[in-house]
C-alpha cells in the first residue's frame, strides 16, 4: 500500500511516498523500506554473542597483562593462573551483562520506542 504524504520544510514542501518495498523523496530512492526500528532484542541472541566477544577482550587483556609482568620481571605461577582465568572471568561478566542489557533494552524500548536504522540491500 502506498501512502502520499506532504511534509512541510521552512523552503519548500516534499512529497514522500511509503511503500512496503520503496521509499521515495525527490529524486533518491530507497529499496528496502528505509528506516527500520530495532523494537526488541531477542535475550538468546545476545547471550550467544556476548560471551564471546568479551571473552575475546578477556584475552587480549591478558596478553597485555602477561606482557607486561615479563617486561616488569615479576611474571609467577600466580599470574599465570589469573591470567589463564581472566578471559572466563570476563566472559562470565560479559553473558551477565549482555542479558541485563538486553532485557533492559527490552523494557526500554517498549516504553520509548527503539533504535531506528537504516538498512540496505
Amino acid at each position: 500500500m502506498v501512502t502520499p504524504a506532504c511534509v512541510a520544510l521552512p523552503s519548500a514542501a516534499v512529497m514522500l511516498t511509503f511503500d512496503a518495498d520503496v521509499a521515495t523523496s525527490g529524486h533518491h530512492q530507497v529499496r528496502g523500506g528505509g528506516m527500520k526500528t530495532v523494537a526488541s532484542v531477542r535475550i538468546g541472541s545476545v547471550a550467544r554473542i556476548a560471551p564471546i566477544v568479551s571473552w575475546l577482550i578477556g584475552m587480549a587483556a591478558s596478553g597485555l597483562l602477561v606482557l607486561r609482568l615479563i617486561s616488569d620481571g615479576t611474571f609467577d605461577t600466580a599470574d599465570l593462573i589469573y591470567a589463564g582465568l581472566l578471559p572466563l572471568v570476563y566472559a562470565v561478566v560479559g553473558l551477565a551483562l549482555g542479558i541485563a542489557g538486553a532485557w533492559l533494552y527490552n523494557l526500554v524500548a517498549g516504553w520509548v520506542g527503539g533504535i531506528e536504522i537504516e538498512l540496505e540491500d
